[in-house]
């Protein structure tokens, strides 16, 4: 699996800190606020956002590095 630093220098940086914000507790559409990203929103696209391919596997490496089991 490559580097998690190196999944997360790939993404746009409101996605990469979605995936830093969705790591603390496991709630897409907070996190997806808490990126920028549209509030009204984010009850529909956080969910969609974790099922994004370069998203998933950010998250994916970052719970691998870090032992989070969220």
């Amino acid at each position: 699996m490559p580097e998690p630093q190196s999944i997360l220098a790939k993404l746009p940086a409101r996605q990469a800190l979605f995936v830093e914000e969705y790591l603390r507790d496991g709630n897409a559409a907070r996190a997806y606020r808490a990126a920028g990203y549209n509030p009204k929103s984010a009850e529909t696209h956080g969910p969609r956002m974790v099922r994004n391919g370069q998203v998933a596997a950010a998250i994916a490496a970052r719970r691998a590095e870090t032992g989070i089991t969220i």
